[in-house]
């Protein structure tokens, strides 16, 4: 019986690395690589400048340290998994509402959402969850769980820009945004 309740527990801890794998290559690859694809065409058909639009990456990036520490205490409180979850919903629809929104305020206040959102579904939670599973290969699961940000990057920034050409950049985002969602759950 304590075998097979210490293989049980080895198969969780593994599946746990190969969701934080997934959830890396996802959310955060389209996110933070796969959505600079949009400045061209966005600006181009917008009419925004791309110094005005390239602020949405500036306030992303703040948000998110303002934010991780606010995160970080959130999910010592309560249950990482909740955080993760709220997290890919609030990320993932916001990123999907960039492909509603017109105005240029719009984008900024949606890059807020996003990078909440993005904030308590990634880095913060997979690092706290590799860091419990993982006493002795901490290092090695932790490279494992963030190679997920190359690998994502390399095959999302390919399917956005099939989505891009093919869907149009308003329905891109809105199914990369889906993808945020339904994936890491």
């Amino acid at each position: 019986m304590k075998g097979v309740k210490l293989m049980r527990k080895k198969l969780q801890k593994w599946s746990i690395l190969v969701t934080c794998f997934l959830i890396m290559s996802v959310a955060f690859s389209i996110v933070n690589s796969v959505h600079s694809i949009f400045i061209d065409i966005v600006t181009k058909e917008r009419g925004f400048s791309l110094s005005s639009f390239s602020l949405v990456f500036t306030i992303g990036g703040l948000t998110t340290g303002i934010a991780s520490p606010f995160i970080g205490r959130l999910i010592e409180k309560t249950n990482v998994r909740l955080v993760m979850c709220l997290g890919a919903l609030i990320g993932g629809l916001g990123f999907a509402s960039y492909g509603l929104i017109s105005s240029l305020p719009g984008f900024y206040i949606l890059a807020v959402v996003v990078a909440v959102g993005i904030t308590a579904l990634t880095t913060i939670p997979v690092s706290t969850l590799i860091n419990y599973w993982f006493k002795e290969q901490r290092g090695m699961a932790l490279g494992i769980a963030f190679a997920g940000i190359g690998t994502g990057s390399f095959i999302w920034l390919q399917i956005a820009s099939f989505l891009i050409e093919d869907a149009g950049y308003r329905l891109a985002y809105i199914l990369l945004g889906a993808a945020i969602v339904v994936i890491p759950l």
